[in-house]
C-alpha cells in the first residue's frame, strides 16, 4: 500500500486484477493526487481512472518497463486517415 502518492509515479491499482478470468491489475501514472489519498491514474493510452488509497500500491520494476514500453509503441501507431 502507498502511504502518500506523488504526480508520476507507476502505481498498480490492486482493484482492477480479474478474478474471474485472471489478468494483472493496471499499472497507471498518477496525474492527480486526491483528498484522502488517494490518486487520478492515467493508462499508456491515456484512459484516467480514480483509485481510492485502499487499492494501490507501487509499481515493480517490470510494471514500469511494460508500462513504457506500451507507452512507446502506443505513441509510434499511425493514426487512420492523419497526414504524415
Amino acid at each position: 500500500m502507498v502511504k502518500v502518492p506523488t504526480r508520476g509515479a507507476y502505481l498498480v491499482d490492486t482493484s482492477t486484477a480479474n478474478l474471474g478470468r485472471p489478468s494483472p491489475p493496471r499499472v497507471g501514472r498518477v496525474q492527480l493526487v486526491l483528498d484522502g489519498g488517494g490518486a487520478l491514474l492515467v493508462t499508456h493510452t491515456g484512459y484516467q481512472w480514480a483509485v481510492g488509497p485502499g487499492g494501490l500500491r507501487e509499481a515493480t520494476a517490470a510494471g514500469r518497463a511494460a508500462y513504457d514500453a506500451a507507452r512507446t509503441r502506443w505513441l509510434r501507431t499511425p493514426v487512420p486517415g492523419a497526414r504524415p
